[in-house]
Protein backbone atom coordinates (compact mmCIF):
# COMPACT_ATOMS: atom_id res chain seq x y z
CA UNK A 1 0.00 0.00 0.00
CA UNK A 2 3.26 2.41 0.86
CA UNK A 3 4.71 1.52 -2.38
CA UNK A 4 1.20 2.15 -4.35
CA UNK A 5 0.78 5.53 -2.54
CA UNK A 6 4.26 6.43 -3.25
CA UNK A 7 4.01 5.68 -6.72
CA UNK A 8 0.55 7.37 -7.01
CA UNK A 9 2.33 10.64 -5.24
CA UNK A 10 4.88 10.41 -7.52
CA UNK A 11 2.76 9.97 -10.94
CA UNK A 12 0.80 13.12 -10.03
CA UNK A 13 3.58 15.19 -9.26
CA UNK A 14 4.77 14.29 -12.38
CA UNK A 15 1.91 15.18 -14.25
CA UNK A 16 1.74 18.74 -12.45
CA UNK A 17 5.09 19.90 -12.75
CA UNK A 18 5.32 18.59 -16.46
CA UNK A 19 2.45 21.04 -17.31
CA UNK A 20 4.02 23.88 -15.24
CA UNK A 21 7.19 23.60 -17.25
CA UNK A 22 5.65 23.65 -20.42
CA UNK A 23 3.56 26.89 -19.65
CA UNK A 24 6.86 28.61 -18.43
CA UNK A 25 8.76 27.35 -21.32
CA UNK A 26 6.07 28.95 -23.91
CA UNK A 27 6.02 31.81 -22.07
CA UNK A 28 9.69 32.57 -21.92
CA UNK A 29 10.08 32.56 -25.35
CA UNK A 30 8.39 35.22 -25.81
CA UNK A 31 10.36 37.60 -23.37
CA UNK A 32 12.64 39.67 -24.48
CA UNK A 33 13.96 41.87 -21.53
CA UNK A 34 16.44 40.59 -19.63
CA UNK A 35 15.77 40.80 -16.09
CA UNK A 36 12.36 38.52 -17.31
CA UNK A 37 14.34 36.16 -19.33
CA UNK A 38 16.85 35.39 -16.56
CA UNK A 39 13.99 34.92 -14.18
CA UNK A 40 12.27 32.14 -16.49
CA UNK A 41 15.38 30.53 -17.13
CA UNK A 42 15.57 29.67 -13.64
CA UNK A 43 11.97 28.84 -13.33
CA UNK A 44 12.46 26.03 -16.27
CA UNK A 45 15.47 24.85 -14.19
CA UNK A 46 13.89 24.86 -11.08
CA UNK A 47 11.09 22.71 -13.02
CA UNK A 48 13.00 20.74 -15.00
CA UNK A 49 14.69 19.51 -11.52
CA UNK A 50 11.46 18.96 -9.60
CA UNK A 51 10.40 16.64 -12.78
CA UNK A 52 13.61 14.72 -12.31
CA UNK A 53 13.06 14.56 -8.57
CA UNK A 54 9.82 13.07 -9.35
CA UNK A 55 11.09 10.44 -11.72
CA UNK A 56 13.00 9.42 -8.91
CA UNK A 57 9.85 8.78 -6.43
CA UNK A 58 8.32 7.00 -9.18
CA UNK A 59 11.62 4.40 -9.79
CA UNK A 60 11.70 4.55 -6.18
CA UNK A 61 8.17 3.07 -5.60
CA UNK A 62 8.32 0.20 -8.73
CA UNK A 63 11.91 -0.94 -8.08
CA UNK A 64 12.01 -0.64 -3.92
CA UNK A 65 15.73 1.03 -4.62
CA UNK A 66 16.55 3.57 -1.77
CA UNK A 67 16.63 6.60 -3.67
CA UNK A 68 15.38 9.17 -1.10
CA UNK A 69 18.48 10.93 -0.41
CA UNK A 70 18.34 11.88 -4.64
CA UNK A 71 14.57 12.96 -4.36
CA UNK A 72 15.40 15.05 -1.16
CA UNK A 73 18.45 16.38 -2.80
CA UNK A 74 17.00 17.60 -6.50
CA UNK A 75 13.96 18.88 -4.68
CA UNK A 76 15.82 20.77 -2.24
CA UNK A 77 18.06 22.29 -5.04
CA UNK A 78 14.94 23.26 -7.43
CA UNK A 79 13.03 24.53 -4.40
CA UNK A 80 16.29 26.90 -3.44
CA UNK A 81 16.69 28.08 -6.87
CA UNK A 82 13.27 29.68 -6.85
CA UNK A 83 13.21 30.62 -3.75
CA UNK A 84 16.89 32.35 -4.53
CA UNK A 85 14.78 34.34 -8.05
CA UNK A 86 11.98 35.07 -5.30
CA UNK A 87 14.13 36.83 -3.09
CA UNK A 88 16.67 38.71 -5.73
CA UNK A 89 12.92 40.26 -7.44
CA UNK A 90 12.16 41.16 -3.90
CA UNK A 91 15.31 43.07 -2.99
CA UNK A 92 14.85 44.96 -6.14
CA UNK A 93 11.49 45.84 -4.87
CA UNK A 94 13.34 47.19 -2.20
CA UNK A 95 15.05 49.42 -3.77
CA UNK A 96 12.69 51.03 -6.69
CA UNK A 97 10.04 51.30 -4.12
CA UNK A 98 12.28 53.47 -2.19
CA UNK A 99 13.58 55.54 -4.89
CA UNK A 100 10.23 57.42 -5.27
CA UNK A 101 11.75 60.77 -6.52
CA UNK A 102 12.98 58.61 -9.29
CA UNK A 103 9.29 57.09 -10.57
CA UNK A 104 8.70 60.33 -10.31
CA UNK A 105 10.88 61.45 -13.20
CA UNK A 106 10.27 58.80 -15.17
CA UNK A 107 6.12 59.40 -14.83
CA UNK A 108 6.84 63.16 -15.58
CA UNK A 109 9.41 62.77 -18.86
CA UNK A 110 9.32 59.21 -19.85
CA UNK A 111 12.26 56.89 -19.86
CA UNK A 112 13.27 57.54 -23.31
CA UNK A 113 13.64 60.91 -24.63
CA UNK A 114 15.38 62.43 -27.92
CA UNK A 115 17.51 60.76 -30.83
CA UNK A 116 19.21 57.11 -31.01
CA UNK A 117 20.42 54.89 -33.32
CA UNK A 118 19.76 51.02 -33.98
CA UNK A 119 20.89 48.24 -36.66
CA UNK A 120 18.43 46.30 -38.76
CA UNK A 121 19.48 43.03 -36.21
CA UNK A 122 18.07 44.72 -33.22
CA UNK A 123 14.86 46.14 -34.81
CA UNK A 124 12.76 42.91 -33.08
CA UNK A 125 14.41 44.00 -29.43
CA UNK A 126 12.46 47.54 -30.17
CA UNK A 127 8.97 45.92 -29.68
CA UNK A 128 8.74 45.91 -25.90
CA UNK A 129 9.56 49.58 -25.91
CA UNK A 130 6.43 50.34 -27.98
CA UNK A 131 3.83 50.41 -25.30
CA UNK A 132 5.38 52.81 -22.80
CA UNK A 133 4.50 55.97 -25.69
CA UNK A 134 0.82 57.12 -26.59
CA UNK A 135 1.24 57.49 -30.31
CA UNK A 136 3.53 55.68 -32.76
CA UNK A 137 4.75 56.50 -36.24
CA UNK A 138 6.88 54.85 -38.47
CA UNK A 139 8.60 56.25 -41.72
CA UNK A 140 10.18 53.69 -43.87
CA UNK A 141 9.43 51.66 -47.01
CA UNK A 142 7.67 49.15 -45.35
CA UNK A 143 3.59 49.27 -45.80
CA UNK A 144 3.07 46.70 -42.82
CA UNK A 145 5.85 47.34 -40.31
CA UNK A 146 5.59 44.72 -37.52
CA UNK A 147 7.81 46.51 -34.62
CA UNK A 148 4.71 48.42 -32.94
CA UNK A 149 1.34 48.88 -33.55
CA UNK A 150 1.68 51.79 -35.46
CA UNK A 151 -1.04 54.86 -35.12
CA UNK A 152 0.58 56.68 -38.10
CA UNK A 153 2.36 55.34 -40.83
CA UNK A 154 4.61 57.17 -43.76
CA UNK A 155 5.30 54.94 -46.50
CA UNK A 156 8.13 56.56 -48.30
CA UNK A 157 6.93 56.45 -51.96
CA UNK A 158 6.11 59.05 -54.88
CA UNK A 159 3.78 56.61 -55.84
CA UNK A 160 0.28 58.73 -55.10
CA UNK A 161 -1.29 56.27 -52.21
CA UNK A 162 -2.65 56.25 -48.91
CA UNK A 163 0.07 57.34 -46.29
CA UNK A 164 2.52 57.74 -49.04
CA UNK A 165 4.46 61.16 -48.51
CA UNK A 166 7.58 61.91 -51.75
CA UNK A 167 10.50 61.40 -49.78
CA UNK A 168 12.09 64.62 -51.39
CA UNK A 169 9.24 66.63 -49.49
CA UNK A 170 10.81 66.50 -45.82
CA UNK A 171 9.44 69.65 -44.45
CA UNK A 172 6.34 67.64 -45.20
CA UNK A 173 7.03 64.31 -43.21
CA UNK A 174 8.62 66.93 -40.39
CA UNK A 175 5.04 68.38 -40.41
CA UNK A 176 3.68 65.13 -40.30
CA UNK A 177 5.31 63.78 -37.77
CA UNK A 178 5.01 67.26 -35.40
CA UNK A 179 0.89 67.36 -35.92
CA UNK A 180 0.33 63.59 -35.25
CA UNK A 181 2.20 63.63 -31.95
CA UNK A 182 1.07 66.78 -30.90
CA UNK A 183 -2.76 65.49 -31.39
CA UNK A 184 -1.94 62.69 -28.83
CA UNK A 185 -0.56 64.61 -26.32
CA UNK A 186 3.14 64.06 -26.67
CA UNK A 187 5.25 61.56 -25.35
CA UNK A 188 5.46 59.81 -29.17
CA UNK A 189 7.77 57.00 -30.83
CA UNK A 190 9.21 58.00 -34.08
CA UNK A 191 10.80 55.06 -36.13
CA UNK A 192 12.88 55.98 -39.00
CA UNK A 193 13.50 53.15 -41.52
CA UNK A 194 14.28 54.70 -44.76
CA UNK A 195 17.42 56.95 -44.25
CA UNK A 196 18.83 55.15 -47.11
CA UNK A 197 15.91 56.25 -49.30
CA UNK A 198 15.75 59.86 -47.97
CA UNK A 199 19.30 60.27 -48.90
CA UNK A 200 17.91 58.95 -53.03
CA UNK A 201 16.20 61.71 -52.96
CA UNK A 202 18.00 64.72 -51.31
CA UNK A 203 21.35 65.59 -50.43
CA UNK A 204 23.31 64.59 -46.78
CA UNK A 205 23.30 67.81 -45.72
CA UNK A 206 19.09 67.97 -45.91
CA UNK A 207 18.90 64.97 -44.23
CA UNK A 208 20.87 65.73 -41.41
CA UNK A 209 18.90 68.93 -41.04
CA UNK A 210 15.93 67.05 -41.08
CA UNK A 211 16.92 64.55 -38.56
CA UNK A 212 17.92 67.46 -36.08
CA UNK A 213 14.54 69.14 -36.69
CA UNK A 214 13.38 66.04 -35.87
CA UNK A 215 15.05 65.11 -32.95
CA UNK A 216 14.70 68.96 -31.31
CA UNK A 217 11.04 68.54 -31.33
CA UNK A 218 11.19 64.75 -30.09
CA UNK A 219 13.14 66.34 -27.12
CA UNK A 220 10.52 69.47 -26.81
CA UNK A 221 7.31 66.65 -26.82
CA UNK A 222 9.10 63.96 -24.38
CA UNK A 223 9.05 61.77 -27.23
CA UNK A 224 12.10 59.64 -29.16
CA UNK A 225 13.15 58.95 -32.68
CA UNK A 226 15.04 55.64 -33.39
CA UNK A 227 17.05 55.73 -36.85
CA UNK A 228 17.91 52.40 -38.06
CA UNK A 229 21.31 52.83 -39.81
CA UNK A 230 22.57 49.92 -41.72
CA UNK A 231 26.21 50.11 -42.23
CA UNK A 232 26.39 47.90 -45.48
CA UNK A 233 24.51 50.66 -47.63
CA UNK A 234 25.68 53.93 -45.76
CA UNK A 235 28.95 55.01 -45.75
CA UNK A 236 31.17 55.39 -42.97
CA UNK A 237 31.12 59.35 -43.18
CA UNK A 238 27.51 59.28 -43.57
CA UNK A 239 27.30 56.89 -40.22
CA UNK A 240 29.67 58.83 -38.39
CA UNK A 241 27.82 61.82 -38.75
CA UNK A 242 24.52 60.76 -37.85
CA UNK A 243 25.47 58.78 -34.66
CA UNK A 244 26.90 62.05 -33.26
CA UNK A 245 23.19 63.49 -32.43
CA UNK A 246 21.89 59.72 -33.09
CA UNK A 247 24.34 57.36 -30.20
CA UNK A 248 23.20 53.49 -30.35
CA UNK A 249 20.40 52.76 -27.86
CA UNK A 250 21.52 50.35 -25.19
CA UNK A 251 18.13 48.22 -25.31
CA UNK A 252 19.04 45.58 -23.19
CA UNK A 253 20.58 47.91 -20.55
CA UNK A 254 16.99 50.28 -21.10
CA UNK A 255 14.90 46.84 -20.93
CA UNK A 256 16.66 46.03 -17.69
CA UNK A 257 16.12 49.18 -16.24
CA UNK A 258 12.68 50.24 -17.55
CA UNK A 259 11.43 46.42 -16.60
CA UNK A 260 12.42 46.88 -12.71
CA UNK A 261 10.47 49.84 -12.74
CA UNK A 262 7.41 47.91 -14.36
CA UNK A 263 7.75 44.87 -12.13
CA UNK A 264 7.20 47.03 -9.15
CA UNK A 265 5.21 50.24 -9.50
CA UNK A 266 6.85 52.66 -11.55
CA UNK A 267 5.55 51.97 -14.73
CA UNK A 268 2.36 49.70 -14.99
CA UNK A 269 2.85 46.12 -16.13
CA UNK A 270 1.04 46.78 -19.52
CA UNK A 271 3.75 49.34 -20.66
CA UNK A 272 6.30 46.35 -20.44
CA UNK A 273 4.34 43.91 -22.78
CA UNK A 274 6.20 41.18 -24.07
Amino acid sequence: MVKVAVLIAGLVSLMVYSVLLILAYLYSRSIVAPLSRKFSMNVILSGLLAVAASIVVIIDAVTGKVLWWLEAALFLVSYVLLMVSVIHYLRLSSRVLSGSKEREEYGERGPLIGGFSVTPEELPKLTPLCGMFKTKIYIGRSKNPTVCDFDRRIWLSRIEAADSVDPAKLHVILESVIRTISEGGGSGLVLLDGIEFLLLHNDFRSVVKFLASLKDYMLLSNSAVVVVLDEETLGEREISVIRREFPPLEIEKLLSSLEKHALFGALSREDLKE
